[in-house]
This record gives structure tokens, sequence and C-alpha cells, in this order.
């Protein structure tokens, strides 16, 4: 420590000339002064390297590659299926009754008055082209009452949704920002008798993008690591397509002198373009003149069909979705398999959130028209997307049911139920929790367990199930 530092430190601190200065001061500014970055002239992203990939070029090679090849085609279902096939929930923001209606509002919009399936499917195109564009459509339901479940009012007229319009990416002709570089809207431009050229309002639109980088909100597509495999590949089986063709036998006929123009001659010129499928690849010669044949070239097709098989695979590392490959070449362990697979899965649950996130603000605007401004919203929730069904899974589900852990709670139960897709909870016939009728004994002194001590019972039993 230096001789001014030892003076400043042990100055009078009753002296009223004494300086405090403030070590924890955080100055904070309220708007930004950079950007993000992201290159953008006129409406035009210029991110991308590569020409034929900028723009609606880019959507409609994405949109070539999934209709014509098999495997995009699988590695696309591979992520979008356990999306598709999950379980689609509205939670209240409490079991409070208000709460509860403005649930019961959302469901009845997003469940029943437009069609979720075929808004889902679409909202998983992002998966392809990077990013997904829905445009909202409103319709007021006049005298058109909501009722719950136990046959209660919710609203006897509500402001909902006509439909969310997809917007094809190969539509969006530009993407509109201000001068204060802030997103705008989007000109669309449809061919067709659905022609359309048309500016819309961010407000009226709903955008999700995969892999999104500051302001780039045409995302990055899953399939672009792929594009270059794809490509080549192409070419391959091309070549393949050529060389296989030519290593088939050529056809040759020897015509007797003085039969060129004769209803023989013109009868076996028909019998070998029909051997040839209706093309010339055939020789005549005439009798006498010496024609040396082979037999084809002998291709075989395997070279290039490995080259095709190493181009499968590296789209398949692109997808992270390398353990479909096992076992395609002869080998492959389940328990590799089962760790790559929940690699996997956990990358499919983020990009269901991203569909979440937007479905939340959706939910929340439905709510504020009807209702008004709330302090808490009602939450949309997939579930079970990475859930694995087979032998663990039912003996797990039959191990619950015979001990009854979802019957005490009907929430829980109501869940478990949409859950596992069973049919929904009924009053009649409901059992009270016993030890008794199919539970196995518990070996404890005390016969009035609490529920959570059931549960860890229950756990036991599953992990001794499991073992054996």
């Amino acid at each position: 420590m230096g001789i001014f530092n030892f003076l400043f430190n042990n100055k009078n601190k009753d002296d009223s000339s004494y300086e405090q200065k403030n070590i924890n001061k955080i100055i904070i500014q309220e708007s930004e002064r950079g950007s993000s970055g992201t290159e953008i002239f006129s409406g035009y992203y210029d991110e991308e390297y590569l020409e034929t990939l900028k723009g609606t070029d880019r959507a409609d090679c994405f949109d070539k590659m999934r209709r014509s090849d098999a495997q995009v085609k699988m590695l696309l279902m591979s992520v979008k299926n356990p999306i598709r096939t999950a379980s689609r929930e509205i939670h209240p923001a409490s079991d409070d009754t208000e709460h509860q209606k403005h649930a019961e509002l959302c469901k009845q919009v997003l469940f029943k008055d437009i069609k979720f399936n075929k808004f889902l499917n679409e909202a998983l195109t992002m998966i392809d082209f990077g990013h997904a564009v829905f445009e909202k459509v409103h319709k007021a339901n006049i005298d058109k009452p909501i009722i719950d479940d136990d046959g209660n009012l919710v609203l006897s007229s509500y402001i909902g949704l006509r439909k969310l319009g997809w917007r094809s990416p190969k539509t969006i002709e530009t993407w509109n920002f201000n001068s204060d570089r802030e997103f705008m809207g989007i000109t669309q431009q449809a061919d067709g008798d659905l022609n359309i050229y048309v500016d819309i309002p961010k407000e009226h639109l709903i955008t999700m993008a995969i892999d999104q980088e500051g302001d780039d909100l045409e995302g990055i597509s899953m399939l672009r690591p792929c594009f270059g495999n794809y490509f080549r590949k192409n070419n391959y089986l091309k070549l393949n397509a050529i060389n296989i063709e030519k290593s088939m036998p050529l056809p040759t006929a020897e015509v007797p002198a003085g039969q060129e123009n004769s209803d023989q001659f013109s009868l076996l010129k028909d019998a070998l373009e029909k051997f040839t499928t209706h093309q010339k690849n055939y020789l005549i010669y005439p009798a006498g003149w010496n024609v040396q044949l082979s037999n084809g070239t002998n291709y075989s097709p395997d070279g290039i069909e490995n080259s095709i098989e190493a181009e499968d695979k590296r789209m398949a590392k692109a997808f992270l979705a390398n353990f479909l490959e096992l076992g395609m070449s002869g080998g492959g362990a389940y328990a590799l398999s089962n760790d790559l697979s929940d690699f996997f899965l956990s990358g499919i649950v983020f990009i269901a959130n991203i569909i979440k996130e937007e479905l939340d603000e959706l939910v929340r605007d439905l709510v504020i028209i009807n209702f008004g401004e709330q302090e808490r919203y009602p939450e949309f929730k997939f579930s079970g997307i990475s859930d694995k069904a087979g032998e663990e899974f039912a003996k797990i589900l039959d191990l619950l049911v015979r001990n009854k852990i979802i019957i005490p709670d009907d929430a829980l139960e109501d869940h478990v139920r949409s859950r596992i897709k069973i049919s929904a909870r009924s009053e009649r016939g409901q059992r009270e929790l016993n030890s008794s009728n199919g539970m196995p004994e518990m070996e404890s002194d005390d016969s009035e367990l609490t529920f959570s001590e059931k549960i860890n019972f229950a756990m036991q039993e599953r992990r001794k199930i499991l073992d054996e």
C-alpha cells in the first residue's frame, strides 16, 4: 500500500470534508446504442453466404429437400412426431374461480374454435424452413356461450379466433424494420389464384424461429447443415442411374442382305425398341459385317451406395439423430441408442418451448381482450414429449394403478389420464385409496401412511420391478 493510500484511509471520518464513494453505484440506460449487427438491406436478410439459400430461394430449396429425400423426411418426422403426439393442456394460474374461467376461455378458442392440429403442423415447419409466421384473425362470438365441464357458464359472448393463418416462407418477400431498427411486420407476395401483395403489421403476427440470432427472424433451418450432403447425394444418385443404364447389355440384330426395307425388318426394329423401353438403344448391322459387342460394363453400384450411405449418416448427425442409424450397418448397442435418444429428446423439448412461449403470449392476449388486464395468466403446456413407451412404462403404469396413487388427488388423476390419453375421471365408481384390493403389503407398523409415504413405497416397488 502506498503512502497516499495509507494517509487517505486513515483520514478522520468525522471531518466534514471527508468524501465517501459509493462503489455499488450502477448506471442504467433505457435505450440501446448498438445493434445486433444482423445484415439486412431493404427488408432482405444477407446473413447466409450461399446465394442459393437466400430469401424465397432458400424456402424453395428446403421445400424440394423435404418433399424428395427419404432421409430428410425421416429426420424431420423424428423431430416433429414427439411434439405432435404430446398432450396439450391449458393450466389455470391458480384454483381461483376467475382463473379457472380464463383457462376455459383459452381451451375453447385453441382446442375447439380453431384446428389446433393443423396449426401445430404448420408451426413445426419452422424446423424445415427456420421460421414459421402466422397472421391472427379474430372473431366476435355473440351469444355463443362457453360452458365448462361442470356445466357452469364461463362467458355468454366472447372474442376468439377465426383462424391462425400460416404464411408460407416461399411468399414472405421482405421483413420490414423502421429507422429505430424495430421490427414492423412483413411484406407478403403470393402468386397464382391466391395471389396477393400486402404488408402485414407485427401486431397481427406470430413469429417463431429456430436458432434465431439477433434480429434474424428467419432463423436457421435444421436442414441447412444437410444441404451439402443432399446436393452431393443427388449427384451420386444420378451417376448411379447413368452407370446402371450404361451397364445393360446392348441388343443387336443381323439383317440379311436385301431385307433392309422389308416388313420383317420393320417388325424387328419395333421389337428392339420395345425391348429397350421404346428407346433406340440397339444396333442393327447387315449380314457379313463383323461387329464386336460387349455384354455391358459390369458396373457395380456398391461404391456409390457407400457414398450415399455416408451422406445419410452425416445428415443424421446434423439432427443429433445418429441413434437412428444404429443397426442399419449390421451393428449397434441398445444402451448407446438409449443414451443418444435421451440427448435428442431434450433438444425436441426446447423446440416445443419455442411454440409454448408464443402460445402463452396468445393466451395472454385472449384473456386481456375478454377479461381485461390480470396479474397472472393461464399457461400452455406440452407434456409427454420425452416419455418412452415400452415395457418399463407399462410396469410403472401398472404399479400406479394397483396402488391407486392417482385416485386421491383429482388434479393429479386428471393430468395422468390426459397424459396417457385414457378416458376422463368419473365420480361414479371412484374408489378410496386403501391398503387392500390389490395393493402390496407395506412393511410398516403404521397403517395410516401419508400420501407421500405411499408414493415413496410405490417408487421402491418400481425399482424392484426394474431390477428384476
